[in-house]
């Protein structure tokens, strides 16, 4: 890149980003950016450098990378998000840098649909901010057409891989209609993506031309892994966030697998802080409570958020110092990119995974486990699968239970919770006699006048689950029970197979 190129995107950084450094990463893809803008649409080294799949780590600074170049070039940038709430985040924080932006998304009225599309072919819009369903539309294609977009970004762009063979095929057809817009710059970014996504990304988007890869260790130093096996999740989420409150590891975002999970995980999460600092967030919200809850969320100093996927995917809160995983991730990409909310502001920040027995069955019958289910119960460096599935060779562990306490495989942690064994040993012996009411009455210290008459109070493990709600003293018994029953097979998997008796010859 020639001098005065450098200059200005120094004079960019300065002037409209009040930043003075560049990470390595993010200079080359900008001056990628800027010389394919200079270069003829059907020269082979501009469309190489235009052409672009760029893989950074959460917080390593993927906006800048298409925002600051939006300040050199001739035409609008197009940015295709995956979710409503990253449009609304990401609008707000391009309009702060000082840039006009248009918002299109599923849901506007007529009249306002109609006047973005004006101002878009007019050319007196920079940014120009849609999800892929949006971009399907004609009328917006042709305003697009008439604006001249000089560089298409594809944000989060994993998601072409993990949704556009399911429930979002219309993913698949994202880079057919940018290449059908004559777009000379398109850019792929994403935080994480393996072999098999890249792959998928490279034949979904650029599939005749081909594109320069950008990628960076996705590592994230600043962040400690746990995984902590627990009896009640419920119990767990309440302990870790109360635990939270007194390290001073707030904000936290709890993630769950389901809608349902999320209100009672953050339910559990209020009982350790306060109903007042607890929200929770997923799709089925409607659109004025989800930006509600995302704005306040995003300015608080000490809440917590319990949330599906729906949240979080390039949300830029910086100051989450805790993730906490109540399930296994299906895919590593899925894992780091919850795990990657925490810590954007680069100090130090907490991923706890919370597992249980029936997690560990499904990795021992599993014909190909995943590599965040080797994290979890494999041996060894948390860090070391994750990063082997990125296609990278791992670097000395910067922080996780084991390779902190190696002599004892993993480290301690301020839920880990003696009661398994003895709620096994409960279960092997007087339990077995009890009806499920029984037992969780002695287990919670509930004493009926039959109860009494047995002396039950006086037996070893009365009351041990004593401030424990119902449904979580039922958890605990399903998962010790499942626990025996997996160090059951455990046992005879590894006993030796009796030789194989002789069968009678024929005849």
């Amino acid at each position: 890149m020639e001098r005065t190129d450098s200059d200005e995107i120094d004079r960019v950084l300065r002037q409209q980003f009040n930043l003075t450094y560049l990470f390595p990463y993010q200079r080359l893809v900008i001056t990628n950016i800027l010389e394919a803008s200079r270069g003829n649409r059907d020269d082979h080294d501009s469309s190489a450098k235009g052409y672009q799949i760029v893989i950074l780590p959460t917080g390593a600074g993927k906006s800048l990378c298409f925002q600051l170049p939006a300040a050199l070039l001739t035409g609008p940038t197009l940015v295709v998000y995956p979710l409503l709430s990253l449009l609304n985040d990401q609008a707000r924080r391009i309009q702060a840098g000082g840039y006009t932006v248009a918002l299109l998304r599923g849901g506007q009225e007529a009249a306002e649909r109609k006047a973005l599309l004006r101002q878009i072919s007019k050319g007196t819009i920079q940014f120009i901010i849609t999800n892929p369903e949006t971009l399907q539309d004609t009328r917006v294609q042709d305003a697009l057409r008439n604006a001249s977009v000089q560089h298409a970004v594809i944000d989060e762009a994993h998601c072409i891989h993990e949704w556009g063979d399911s429930f979002r095929p219309v993913y698949l057809d994202v880079g057919q209609v940018l290449h059908s817009l004559r777009i000379p710059i398109i850019t792929a970014f994403t935080a994480t993506a393996g072999e098999t996504v890249l792959a998928r990304i490279r034949e979904t988007v650029f599939p005749e031309t081909g594109a320069h890869l950008i990628r960076g260790n996705p590592d994230r130093e600043n962040i400690h892994y746990t995984v902590q096996p627990c009896v009640s999740r419920g119990r767990a989420v309440t302990a870790l966030i109360a635990e939270a409150r007194n390290t001073e590891r707030l904000p936290a975002i709890v993630f769950c697998r389901t809608r349902r999970e999320t209100m009672l995980y953050a339910a559990r999460a209020a009982q350790a802080i306060g109903q007042d600092s607890v929200s929770f967030y997923h799709a089925g919200l409607e659109g004025t409570e989800k930006k509600q809850r995302e704005e306040e969320f995003f300015a608080s100093e000490s809440g917590v958020l319990a949330a599906t996927c729906a949240y979080g995917m390039g949300v830029d809160k910086q100051n989450v110092r805790l993730v906490i995983h109540t399930y296994l991730p299906d895919s590593t990409e899925a894992f780091l990119q919850e795990s990657g909310r925490a810590g954007r502001d680069r100090n130090q920040a907490w991923s706890v995974v919370l597992t249980d027995p029936f997690d560990e069955i499904a990795w021992r019958e599993a014909l190909n486990p995943t590599a965040v289910q080797e994290m979890v119960f494999g041996e060894g460096c948390r860090r070391d699968p994750l990063l082997r599935a990125m296609g990278q060779e791992p670097p000395a562990c910067s922080g996780c239970d084991r390779c902190d306490h190696p002599e004892r495989g993993s480290g301690p942690s301020p839920l880990q919770l003696p009661l398994l064994e003895e709620l096994q040993q409960i279960l092997e012996s007087e339990g077995k006699m009890w009806s499920p009411a029984e037992r969780i009455r002695f287990l919670r210290g509930r004493a009926s006048w039959s109860d009494s008459l047995r002396f039950l109070r006086y037996r070893r493990g009365f009351g041990i689950l004593r401030h424990w709600s119902i449904a979580d003293v039922d958890e605990a018994i399903t998962i010790a029970r499942e626990s025996l029953l997996n160090e059951a097979r455990s046992i005879q998997r590894d006993l030796p197979r009796p030789f194989p008796l002789l069968q009678k010859a024929p005849g």
